[in-house]
């Protein structure tokens, strides 16, 4: 991928090597044929106890007082068995997520019974590629910002408010945008920074808005926002 690049739902953004990711991917993969297992067990004990409440119509209230107590310390155990191993899979799921494997990814380890070497990220969603902070063969911590990719849903109109301007506006009121090809926009000001910045003590606003065929991120635009009225020399 390349900074101004658009890319499509499931188009490539990336390749990675991990041997931390290859250890994850093989713990999904044992997790699940643990599982297969466990949950073929439990249906075979469930079927027992099945075949056991059937049995208890010819026994007497003592013996059906027995049957009853062991189905029920039978499905405890039971539980007590699957619940531990569905936090496993949970926490491999999430893990295997964040790390960008989508779910048709998580479906192949599962069929195929086989960790990937080099796995391709994909987009989930359509964007546009910011920047790109990595290089091939570039080693990389958890944390390492790779590329940044805006989705063409949620860009936003980044507004900048000197201090007089900011103690004018506020969270909700109406924003006109018109950008220079006359294109033009009403919407709500939202995302007021709380803080302000810089040795000008300016406030930034981040609008979301839905970017349009043709245009492009960086583009500038003029804003009016009706603001409260105001008394001023």
């Amino acid at each position: 991928a390349r900074p101004g690049q658009r890319i499509a739902a499931g188009e490539p953004l990336y390749e990675i090597f991990s041997q931390e990711l290859l250890q994850l991917q093989n713990e999904y993969i044992d997790y699940f044929k643990r599982r297969s297992q466990s949950l073929q067990s439990a249906e075979e004990t469930r079927a027992r106890n099945r075949q056991m409440l059937e049995s208890m119509h010819g026994q007497d209230k003592t013996g059906r007082e027995e049957i009853d107590k062991g189905m029920r310390q039978s499905e405890e155990q039971i539980n007590a068995m699957l619940l531990p191993m569905s936090r496993d899979g949970e926490r491999l799921t999430a893990r295997l997520k964040f790390a960008g494997f989508s779910d048709a990814m998580l479906h192949q380890l599962i069929s195929k019974g086989k960790s990937l070497d080099v796995v391709t990220i994909r987009a989930h969603n359509a964007c546009t590629v910011n920047e790109v902070s990595a290089r091939a063969g570039m080693s990389v911590s958890a944390m390492s910002d790779i590329l940044s990719c805006t989705e063409s849903s949620r860009a936003w109109l980044e507004v900048v408010f000197y201090p007089d301007q900011a103690s004018q506006v506020h969270e909700g009121d109406t924003v006109q945008v018109e950008f220079a090809d006359g294109e033009k926009m009403q919407t709500r000001l939202t995302g007021l920074s709380a803080i302000s910045e810089g040795e000008a003590r300016t406030v930034r606003a981040r609008i979301p808005f839905k970017l349009s065929a043709g245009r492009q991120l960086g583009d500038y635009a003029d804003v009016t926002i009706q603001g409260t009225p105001f008394t001023a020399l």
